[in-house]
């Protein structure tokens, strides 16, 4: 009755975007922290781009253990701006979560934490911006040299066929007719 999700292989393809929607994410918190201490911004700020920091990582980690086969040398230095993207995107990630936690030490000053709010907010549009070029480069990776994707052997079904699934389409008797 129930079965279990199955991860996906290769795996870095399916996990990439969780990094640049967190990372997103903490941005637009920031962009509320910078405009007003309430509703705790500064701490949900800093948890999103921790866990987008974590998350960034992860997908480096799942990319680099990706088994690439033979490649053609014209993507190498696609694949090289792929990798230098997300390292940077990762890099920055880190220093706006730091920053981000800065912002938390300093709450009770307001001069200091809208500055830092502003360094918060401008590092993470940085950071969005390095994730989403990875990203991009990534997509074209995937969709324009199916790299990272794998076409698995198709599985024998358990359950026979729908009935319906054998008929084919006739003809109408107006396309006959031409």
């Amino acid at each position: 009755m129930f079965e279990p999700l199955e991860i996906p292989d290769p795996f870095h393809p399916a996990f990439a975007y969780y990094p640049i929607v967190l990372t997103l994410l903490g941005t637009l918190l920031a962009f509320g922290a910078l405009l007003t201490r309430r509703a705790g911004f500064p701490f949900w700020t800093f948890l999103i781009l921790l866990l987008a920091t974590a998350a960034a990582q992860f997908a480096l980690v799942t990319g680099g253990q990706e088994h690439l086969g033979q490649l053609p040398p014209m993507i190498a230095p696609l694949i090289q701006q792929h990798i230098e993207w997300s390292q940077r995107a990762r890099n920055f990630g880190l220093i706006t979560t730091c920053v981000a936690l800065l912002s938390l030490m300093v709450a009770r000053v307001p001069r200091v934490r809208r500055l830092v709010a502003l360094a918060t907010f401008a590092l993470g549009l940085f950071t969005s911006y390095s994730g989403l070029r990875a990203a991009e480069q990534g997509r074209k990776l995937v969709f324009n040299y199916a790299v990272g994707v794998s076409t698995p052997a198709p599985a024998t079904r358990s359950s026979p066929p729908l009935p319906w699934a054998s008929v084919t389409p006739t003809a109408s008797p107006a396309a006959t007719r031409r």
